[in-house]
């Protein structure tokens, strides 16, 4: 499942995960995917419903988070269990769910953190194999 598939003239084409968060996160850059040097950037916030598809500005903000998303070998794609990134109290990585056939791992530095004091609500969208895209699913992360 695909992180990051972006076209800046065609807002239906998203990749399989679409996330948004409510909040700016790092700089607020809105270059796309801007998360390798020299083009470190961070991403702007979406604040309305994550209507799929959309228009392009929701399009550019989904991609610029989601491609942040990578699998064991760097790339903008979900994990499968060899690669799974959720670490439990044995020390060992594994899917949280059982049933569970990929995951998706981002890690959040210094490029995209969080504002403090703050909540952010990250709202999340996968589309399975056949096309069709999950009812959306948030959470809230406080940083205080």
């Amino acid at each position: 499942m695909q992180t990051f598939q972006w076209d800046p003239n065609r807002p239906e084409i998203l990749p399989d995960l679409a996330i948004v968060s409510s909040q700016v996160l790092g700089d607020g850059s809105t270059e796309v995917c801007d998360d390798t040097a020299p083009r470190l950037g961070g991403v702007p916030a979406w604040r309305s419903t994550l209507a799929l598809p959309g228009p392009q500005q929701l399009a550019d903000v989904i991609n610029d988070l989601a491609c942040r998303f990578k699998d064991g070998a760097g790339q903008p794609r979900g994990r499968n269990a060899n690669e799974a990134c959720t670490l439990f109290e044995d020390g060992q990585y594994r899917f949280a769910g059982s049933g569970t056939t990929v995951q998706f791992c981002g890690f959040i530095d210094a490029v995209v953190a969080l504002p403090a004091n703050a909540e952010t609500r990250f709202t999340v969208r996968v589309r399975d194999q056949a096309g069709r895209w999950s009812n959306p699913a948030s959470m809230i992360v406080r940083i205080r």
